[in-house]
């Protein structure tokens, strides 16, 4: 990816408003995870998700933050 591509920087922007708050995205229930990412990340405990366009979603994990199979938050 080019980091002229408007994908790009909107990512880039999003990662940003993630450093400050790291609790904006939605928490997606431990059950609704994929299987594929539970088997390829095992300690994985929380995933939350960001609309970065209408058809694009930023996933990421909070690390170090207390456990919770439900919600994390």
């Amino acid at each position: 990816m080019n980091k002229e591509d408007q994908l790009y920087k909107t990512i880039d922007a999003i990662l940003d408003v993630i450093a400050e708050n790291p609790r904006m995205g939605e928490s997606i229930e431990f059950k609704l995870i994929p299987k594929s990412i539970k088997k390829k990340y095992p300690d994985l405990d929380n995933l939350l998700r960001v609309k970065v366009t209408r058809d694009w979603r930023l996933l990421y994990t909070l690390v170090g933050y207390p456990n919770n199979k439900k919600y994390m938050f």
